[in-house]
């Protein structure tokens, strides 16, 4: 059974573009796009060399909302995923994005007092 790797590209104006790699004498793979458990249509591959295929995705408008929507690319006879696209719009979000980067800043300044500490502790014990 021939194994597959992907690479994200892009993401611009709601198209998804994917590279695919497989050794150079794999055939086309065999992959399937779900958004929320239901199969994509809109994924169209292409063959760009030995080994090499382009996998391109329109973006549905239903995975274009307020949450969190994956969409997952998966090949034929493969339990694991081979990539992942993962949206997380919304104000939510921007919140915990927020309340993230207050957390790292209260992080950083105790790491800086510390470090000033250890600093004039270790000066004073040299002299």
């Amino acid at each position: 059974m021939p194994s597959y790797s992907a690479h994200h590209l892009i993401l611009r104006d709601g198209l998804w573009r994917v590279a695919i790699a497989g050794d150079e004498a794999a055939p086309d793979p065999v992959l399937t796009v779900t958004h929320a458990g239901a199969v994509l249509g809109d994924a169209a591959l292409s063959h760009q060399g030995p080994g090499a295929w382009l996998l391109q995705v329109r973006v549905p408008s239903e995975a274009i909302g307020e949450g969190t929507q994956t969409l997952v690319v998966s090949a034929e006879n493969s339990a694991d995923p081979l990539i992942c696209l993962t949206l997380h719009l919304g104000a939510q979000f921007q919140d915990d994005l927020r309340a993230e980067v207050a957390l790292l800043r209260a992080e950083l300044d105790m790491l800086k007092r510390a470090f000033r500490r250890h600093c004039l502790e270790t000066a004073d014990d040299g002299a």
